[in-house]
């Protein structure tokens, strides 16, 4: 029989443990899939293991059985193998860390195949912690290995997904912001969810903050659960201060057991929570339908490393007043480095304007080109350098280029910081 792509996956991929959820025309929303008899546990260990006598590969609780029973080697940190190129040796033969991963891959989306039968992947979004452009090319050839081209891939980090699951939820649970607190192995995250909804697409801006100094992974088990108790409360009532928080979320293994209970329901007055370790994949699950879907316009998501202001420069061109954007909205503020040259006319004065994507108001800022000698003959030219240095922190640089031959630079430079 024939297969039918109508499959929309969500996969998680992290060091320690991995998630897949799915979605189909016949579901109101995601499902998490679960390789494991108790159908309670959706974490799938990143790691494979080789039987000794038969050479037969295993992943999940069977992988984790075979280690116990000795009867096999072990092999975690695929993701950390492969970011590395790393190599291990077992039995003799020695594998990649591409290799090791791809064959997590496969036994993995295998179970997608053997619970829906004649169904195949329409799109796939791969989620991680952070996506930087040399893994995801990595990930992407790995993944055509296995006959998921790009134009059925995404990857897209946690921020990203979570974004992604909220603007999925019903709209009241977002009527204000959404917080996150993410605690895992690396420590203690809270990201905080704006939305701006004058003029669609409606921006979608996320900050974040890192607690991981204020509270660690390893006080789970070195600190009384009273002390870390009390000092978790402490800290989610000193970060959410005068923040208007419709819905709280809070997940990873660092939630896990009950030890946090009691505070999440002294932190639901005026707000709701919710606990659980879904999120990410649920969130790359809803991605996956939006993207299959063209759903996609009717946001503009930007994580903690696109830009949330477009700036431009007043110039005239053409016989008439023009914007010459030097940055806009959503390009990764870390890479702007925006240059253009103009020649001033009877003015000592630059303006740019200033619009931030939550009120899409304009803002004037003046830069004055104090101690400038203008010549009056149009011959005054000037190059204009735009930068940040946090993402709400530009920085223009102006300085006198001369004329060619005629008109020698004068070596002048201004400087402004904008703070937006």
């Amino acid at each position: 029989m024939e297969e039918t792509k109508n499959l929309l996956v969500g996969f998680d991929l992290c060091d320690d443990y991995s998630q897949i959820s799915s979605f189909h025309s016949n579901m109101p929303e995601p499902e998490s899939v679960c390789i494991s008899p108790d159908k309670s546990k959706y974490l799938i260990p990143t790691a494979v293991c080789i039987k000794q006598l038969t050479g037969e590969w295993l992943i999940g609780e069977e992988a984790i059985r075979c280690r116990d029973r000795e009867a096999g080697t072990y092999i975690t940190n695929l993701l950390s193998l492969y970011e590395q190129d790393a190599t291990i040796t077992v039995y003799g033969t020695e594998y990649s860390g591409a290799f090791l991963l791809e064959k997590f891959f496969r036994k993995t989306l295998s179970l997608l195949r053997q619970r829906f039968l004649n169904n195949s992947i329409l799109q796939m979004v791969l989620t991680m912690k952070t996506a930087n452009e040399e893994m995801e090319t990595k990930l992407y050839e790995l993944l055509d290995h296995l006959g998921l081209q790009k134009d059925r891939v995404f990857i897209m980090n946690h921020t990203m997904s979570f974004m992604y699951y909220t603007v999925s939820q019903k709209k009241e649970l977002w009527g204000n912001d959404v917080a996150l607190f993410d605690f895992d192995k690396e420590g203690l995250i809270f990201y905080q969810l704006t939305f701006g909804r004058r003029k669609q697409p409606y921006a979608v801006i996320a900050e974040q903050i890192d607690l991981s100094k204020e509270i660690s992974y390893g006080m789970l088990s070195e600190k009384p659960i009273e002390r870390l108790k009390f000092s978790f409360e402490n800290l989610a009532n000193e970060t959410l201060y005068k923040k208007i928080i419709s819905s709280l979320f809070v997940t990873g293994r660092g939630f896990e057991g009950d030890w946090s209970d009691d505070v999440l329901r002294s932190l639901c007055m005026g707000r709701r929570v919710f606990k659980g370790q879904n999120l990410y994949t649920k969130g790359a699950c809803y991605a996956a339908k939006a993207i299959a879907q063209g759903m996609e316009e009717e946001f503009v998501f930007l994580p903690e490393d696109k830009c949330i202001n477009t700036i431009a420069l007043q110039v005239y061109q053409d016989t008439q007043t023009q914007k010459l954007t030097l940055a806009k909205i959503g390009e990764s503020w870390e890479k702007i480095n925006a240059k253009c040259v103009v020649i001033l006319d009877d003015c000592m004065n630059l303006e740019f304007l200033v619009t931030d994507a939550i009120k899409r108001e304009s803002i004037r800022e003046i830069l004055t080109l104090d101690g400038l000698r203008l010549r009056n003959d149009k011959t005054t030219r000037l190059e204009i350098t735009l930068s940040f240095m946090e993402r709400k922190v530009a920085v223009i640089k102006i300085k006198d280029i001369g004329f060619g031959e005629f008109y020698p630079t004068n070596y002048r430079i201004w400087e402004q910081i904008i703070r937006l």
